[in-house]
């Protein structure tokens, strides 16, 4: 079937050559590819259901998609109920037919193999709309009215509002029964009307018999794991019930799961030798695989894919697993050298050939701590060097802004994650790597190393305070500190809060370890700005803590926000040394729209604190803006990734700036500060334009600017969080211009960020006391105005 043309098409297709664009599937006579019989419904269990295709022999199939949409009224009509993709291999028999079919039935009751197989009951029984559809065309799981349509036939139950789509000849009913099917009086006539069909044999008679195009869909295809592969993201055997052989190189540490590698390979440098094989499938009775095993398995061809993530190509659903010999020498790790520095493109094209396959590094950097997920990153030998992001003054590698809205984000990192360990391998900044060996994985958006031996030169850790100053004292210290989930021992169910509930012995942990920081590695200050706290009570408890070990007067108070989880800014305040006048949130529509629970993502309202010190009255605005949660990641099919969060955060930057402007322009003398957890870099990224959240912030033409102190920090220290092995800035603060004339010196309080999320149990150190370092301004307030 062909949609009509219209006059003037017809018109102006008889004063040129007709061409057909490159990959439609049309035959070389020019004639395209049929529907040519269905068969939805017949006797007994529905085992013989099937799909048969006409057109010239050879015609590829590969960027069609086979239909099956939802015609009944009450049943959802243009949901798309099935969809099969066809595959490089699928293409015409050299008779002319293509069968897409059940395995069971047909073979018994026709001694005919469809070409590729579906499952039993694929085609229900009530009205619906087969279609052959341009693939690239489809944007969902609804009829769209945007899919090119090469044919496509209906089948109706009768029901007087049930709905057709793409202009499809309707067949039946077969009395007051849905039809069998339909097939072509004659083999790919077509006139595009309901006279080309006649209604199916619900008995399966033989007249009903399908013609196959020669492939047996019904048997797994016999390739290798590099056949399997491909060269692209998406192995061409998607879906595919494949058999392949190899030799087992790692198992994951729930033995559930392996690696398993081609012994020999292709010599190929574009397609991977490995692949992960997911969900065990051992069998029953007999010895299980072991590492060195070659072994011959026979499974499905999965990519396993989340929302903007690459595919990861693996076999799941097992069907057998046959051990052909064991003790054999693993192949081979490809060495990690040198690897792309720049372009995430050219990152991506390095790791995906490699997907599986075990790859080494010597003396290779670690860059980034052990995390809470047992990863830690490093760099190749090669890579680590000054000027490419990498500081060796504090051994870990930047992510940082190359002008023009280009931003480093330092792909020649490697993740080491623990999913083949027993227990993750703990390390700092600045440890050696002298020797890992692992298989290639992809999970949560990153590609990462599934060590199977390693060998690691540690560090001490250093000696307390690890933080460091450099610069002016001041008289007046202001710090902004997210403590990461200071939550109580009450769930309130109200809020989403359960996940972070903590035990009485985690909250002493919490307790001790942020009171210990406070003293310790703040030096307590005159103000804490807080974030991520659950209310005022459990902020003066830690307060009160430090107050007993000190002598201090710290005091608290928050606001309960719109966040889901109860999370709110706070501030502590020295009583002894500061008087807080007024405290108060930020309200009104434009709050509501920004971090309300109108908003995208309801968040935590803006805190604003108007304190006395020596006399001057200070506005501090406290902040934790939304998170880069949901933004593709790096690693991603779209590149430059999308950033959808940073929408919000611009809108919110926009409240917090039209505030400042309130109070500047009363008085363009007032000294006030913008801190806190912004969630957003000190740069522009890729697309984003000049007006990134802190950009707006920091002020555009015509209003009073505000002077980010972070960037007065030496760029070595420039993080205050990590985040996948990037080193990056989240946190800042914000002075007005009669607030900075008292500025004395800055930095961030490097205690946190740095070192093993392991240290988060215990009590007896400051260090990760939470995942975000400190940022500390220094001010000279005694001096005379």
């Amino acid at each position: 079937m062909k949609r009509p043309l219209t006059t003037a098409f017809v018109l102006i297709a008889l004063l040129m050559l007709v061409t057909v664009a490159a990959g439609l599937a049309v035959a070389a006579t020019g004639g395209p590819v049929l529907i040519n019989e269905v068969l939805a419904s017949h006797t007994g269990t529905d085992d013989t259901e099937y799909i048969e295709l006409f057109g010239t022999p050879g015609t590829p199939l590969s960027g069609l998609s086979l239909l099956v949409v939802e015609g009944d009224a009450g049943a959802g009509p243009g949901t798309i109920d099935r969809r099969i993709d066809f595959k490089p291999f699928h293409t015409i028999g050299p008779n002319g037919f293509f069968l897409v079919g059940n395995c069971a039935g047909l073979p018994a009751h026709y001694g005919v193999t469809p070409d590729t197989a579906i499952s039993d009951n694929f085609l229900e029984n009530s009205s619906l709309t087969v279609a052959l559809v341009e693939t690239a065309s489809l944007s969902g799981g609804l009829v769209s009215s945007g899919e090119i349509v090469h044919d496509a036939v209906a089948l109706t139950d009768g029901g007087t509002s049930d709905v057709f789509f793409f202009d499809a000849p309707v067949i039946g009913p077969d009395g007051a029964f849905f039809p069998a099917g339909a097939r072509r009086v004659t083999d790919g006539g077509d006139t595009d009307t309901a006279g080309d069909w006649t209604i199916a044999d619900f008995f399966l008679g033989p007249s009903n018999t399908p013609t196959g195009g020669g492939l047996n869909g019904c048997a797994p295809l016999a390739l290798t794991i590099p056949e399997i592969q491909g060269d692209g993201q998406r192995s061409p055997y998607e879906g595919e019930i494949v058999a392949t052989s190899g030799v087992v190189t790692l198992f994951t540490a729930n033995s559930a799961n392996f690696w398993l590698q081609d012994p020999d390979g292709d010599g190929s440098s574009a397609t991977s030798d490995g692949i992960f094989v997911a969900g065990g499938g051992f069998p029953a009775a007999g010895p299980r695989p072991a590492v060195g095993d070659l072994i011959r398995i026979t499974a499905q061809v999965e990519e396993q894919q989340f929302g903007n993530a690459l595919p990861l190509t693996r076999l799941r659903n097992v069907k057998s697993i046959e051990v052909i010999s064991s003790d054999n020498p693993l192949p081979a790790p490809i060495e990690l050298a040198d690897l792309p520095n720049e372009s995430i493109i050219d990152a991506i094209a390095f790791w995906e050939p490699l997907e599986g396959m075990l790859v080494a590094a010597r003396n290779a950097l670690v860059v980034a701590p052990t995390s809470g997920f047992g990863e830690f990153a490093m760099l190749a030998k090669d890579d680590a060097q000054p000027g490419s992001g990498y500081f060796p003054q504090t051994r870990q590698i930047l992510v940082r802004s190359l002008g023009g809205e280009m931003v480093d984000y330092n792909p020649e990192r490697i993740l080491v994650d623990d999913s083949s360990l027993e227990n993750p391998i703990l390390v700092l900044p600045g440890d050696r790597v002298r020797s890992l060996t692992g298989a290639v994985d992809y999970t949560f958006g990153n590609y990462k190393l599934q060590p199977s031996s390693f060998d690691v030169e540690r560090h001490n850790l250093p000696t307390l305070p690890a933080s460091t100053r450099s610069g002016l004292r001041g008289d007046t210290v202001i710090t902004t500190f997210n403590v990461e989930n200071l939550f109580d021992l009450v769930d309130n169910p109200a809020k989403d809060d359960e996940g972070s509930t903590p035990t009485p012995e985690e909250l002493e942990i919490k307790l001790s370890k942020l009171a210990l920081a406070i003293q310790i590695e703040l030096e307590l200050p005159e103000i804490i700005v807080v974030q991520e706290v659950e209310n005022t009570e459990i902020l003066q408890e830690l307060g009160d803590r430090v107050n007993a070990a000190t002598g201090t007067n710290y005091e608290a108070t928050s606001f309960e926000t719109s966040d889901g989880r109860g999370i709110e800014v706070g501030f502590l305040w020295d009583a002894n040394r500061v008087a807080l006048h007024d405290a108060y949130q930020l309200s009104g529509p434009a709050v509501e729209a920004a971090f309300g629970l109108g908003s995208p993502s309801p968040g935590r309202e803006p805190l604003v604190g108007v304190f006395e010190i020596d006399g001057r009255t200070l506005t501090i605005v406290g902040n934790h803006f939304k998170s880069k949660s949901g933004d593709d990641p790096l690693f991603g099919v779209n590149q430059p990734p999308i950033r959808v969060t940073e929408v919000q955060r611009k809108a919110q930057a926009r409240v917090v700036r039209d505030f400042v402007n309130s109070i500047l322009e009363a008085n363009p003398d007032a000294l006030v500060m913008v801190a806190g957890d912004l969630n957003d870099f000190q740069f522009g990224e890729p697309g984003e334009g000049a007006d990134h959240p802190v950009a707006i912030l920091e002020g555009s033409s015509g209003e009073v600017p505000l002077t980010n102190l972070l960037n007065l920090e030496k760029d070595a220290e420039t993080f205050t969080f990590i985040f996948d092995g990037n080193s990056q800035v989240l946190d800042h603060m914000l002075a007005s211009p009669a607030l900075y004339n008292l500025f004395a010196a800055v930095d961030i309080l490097h205690f946190n960020a740095g070192f093993p999320a392991a240290l988060s149990d215990n009590a007896s150190t400051p260090l990760h006391a939470a995942d975000h370092d400190p940022l500390e301004g220094r001010f000279r307030f005694r001096e005379s105005p």
